[in-house]
């Protein structure tokens, strides 16, 4: 049985759980150019799903697409229509209440092109990785301090073919 979240948002870019599966974000960068916080009060559970929260994220021309947070939802990276992956601060981990901050913006433009569409790291945030729907690739980053864009330097990129991956996930 499929349930329907009403008229909330027209193109999901990206979602992602918090740690313990009670939190769901879901990017929407196609009208209300947020990212929806919903509660569920079973992990993993989309019955007991509630929307929390929802933050405006419009950036200049660019609306935002992919989006990670690092492992204690402190820090969130989105990525942006721009060509930009945004770097943002929470002042409670995986809470879009709370006091919420623009750190940095890693321009990868010159790499991805201007559609950025996935954005993962690895546990320690060492290593970011970047998709991009037009070039059909992966793209890996190493950052000098984990989750910090800070003297982020391409490293490799993976041509993998594929029509219309908008995201993907390291298990």
């Amino acid at each position: 049985q499929a349930d329907y979240l009403g008229s909330t948002y027209t193109t999901a870019w990206s979602l992602s759980f918090n740690n313990d599966g009670k939190k769901l974000f879901i990017v929407d960068g196609d009208s209300s150019y947020k990212i929806y916080e919903y509660s569920l009060t079973t992990a993993y559970d989309l019955s007991t799903l509630s929307l929390e929260s929802n933050r405006g994220i419009w950036v200049d021309s660019a609306y935002p697409t992919g989006h990670s947070f690092n492992s204690d939802g402190t820090k969130l990276f989105l990525g942006n229509t721009d060509g930009g992956i945004r770097e943002y601060s929470l002042s409670v981990g995986f809470d879009l209440s709370s006091t919420f901050t623009l750190v940095d913006t890693l321009d990868v433009s010159s790499d991805v092109g201007t559609n950025v569409k996935g954005v993962e790291f690895n546990p320690d945030g060492t290593k970011m990785f970047v998709s991009s729907e037009a070039a059909k690739k992966i793209y890996q980053y190493d950052l000098p301090t984990g989750f910090d864009l800070t003297g982020a330097t391409l490293k490799k990129e993976l041509l993998h073919n594929i029509n219309y991956a908008n995201g993907f996930e390291f298990k």
